[in-house]
This record gives structure tokens, sequence and C-alpha cells, in this order.
């Protein structure tokens, strides 16, 4: 499975690097980089940049691999290991999109709706990392890590579930306001504050809860 998993990130970088040395070659002396609230294009750079992005997914992942490694809770990453191969997964996904999506852009300007597509990508984003919290077993590496939640299990397990649950509504709430003639991208941004902040402030309610019931479990 991990042999499997690893020629797919292969695979993902090879289509991302032949589409970045192509655009490359046809690319003018900058390429587009950076998008404003509108979709206008509104940033740009050298266009050697493009040949850096594909190197950047298969980069990240041994990073994930390295951090998981040394995570001091070993056996609960190996327990989850699906979990931790979708994070993986969805990393590397955003990297190649976003690399596609500057190749097309950069080779053919406007083509793409970007103030509707970018939102609507990161909504379905959240969803799937939602879908994948509550499976995540304590630990230092991926989940919703705070001094409460890495401090007991009953925490850690109650705080991914609820979190799951919030960013897979938020999730679905981004997808359908991105697609809204009237979406403010204030709220898509006041969303992701909250599936931030409130798993956190969640964390700390049911830890202070426990240990006011005196059922507070240490790991």
């Amino acid at each position: 499975m991990k042999n499997k998993f690893s020629y797919k990130i292969f695979a993902v970088t090879l289509i991302a690097l032949a589409a970045a040395v192509y655009t490359f070659i046809q690319a003018n002396d900058e390429i587009i980089i950076h998008w404003d609230l509108n979709g206008n294009a509104d940033g740009y750079a050298p266009k050697e940049i493009i040949l850096i992005l594909p190197f950047l997914i298969p980069l990240i992942d041994g990073l994930i691999i390295w951090i998981s490694h040394l995570d001091p809770r070993k056996n609960n990453i190996q327990k989850s290991a699906s979990g931790i191969q979708a994070v993986r997964f969805i990393i590397a996904a955003i990297l190649f999109i976003c690399t596609i999506l500057t190749c097309i852009e950069t080779l053919y300007p406007k083509t793409l709706n970007i103030e509707v597509i970018a939102p609507c990508f990161v909504g379905i984003m959240i969803m799937i990392i939602g879908n994948i919290l509550p499976k995540i077993r304590s630990n230092y590496t991926i989940g919703i890590r705070n001094p409460w939640t890495l401090h007991s299990d009953i925490v850690w397990q109650k705080t991914q579930r609820f979190s799951g649950r919030l960013w897979f509504v938020c999730g679905i709430a981004v997808c359908l306001f991105s697609v809204m003639p009237s979406f403010s991208h204030l709220l898509m941004l006041a969303m992701i504050f909250f599936i931030i902040i409130l798993p956190n402030l969640y964390a700390y309610y049911i830890y202070r809860k426990m240990r006011k019931e005196n059922t507070y479990d240490r790991n």
C-alpha cells in the first residue's frame, strides 16, 4: 500500500512537472501567481517559478512523513495510517491543482473563473478534512492539537468528532456561497476563522467540564 501511494505521488508530480515545463516553454518572461478577490491577476513572477511548483509536492509529502516518524505517539500514527495518507493526498492534490491552474491562466488568461473555482476548491478540501478528522487518533502531527486534546484521549476524540462535523458543514457552505452572485469573501474567511477557533474553544470546554466532574483522563 505504501509503495502504491508513493507511485501516486510520483505520478501526480510528473504530470504537474510536464505541465510546468510546457508552460515555461510557451510563456513570456512572467507568469501569474496571484489574483484579487474579483479574479483579476494582480501578481506576477519570473516564469522560472513555475518549474519549482511541481517539486513542492514530493518535498512537502516527504516532510509530513519525516515529522510523523518523529511523533512521540508513533503507535497512534500507525493506527491512523489511512487518515494520515488521506491528508497527504489532499495536500498533494492542492499543490497539483494550484500548479495546473497557474499553467492554464498563464497560457490562456481569464479562461477560468478563479473567483468561483478557488473558494469552491477550498470548500471541498475543508469537507474532506472534516471527514478525516474523527478517524485520526491522538498525535502531535495531524488533527486539532492543543494542551487539552493532547493530554486526554476523551477530549481528543470528542474534539475531533465535533471538528469533523463543523468542518464538513462549513465546507458545504463555502462551496454554496462560492457560486452565488452575492458571495462574500469576508464570509468565507469568517468560516475558516470559525473552524480554527471553535474546535479549540470546544476542547477547553470539554476539558473544564471533565475536570469539574473529576473524569479527566490523561494519556
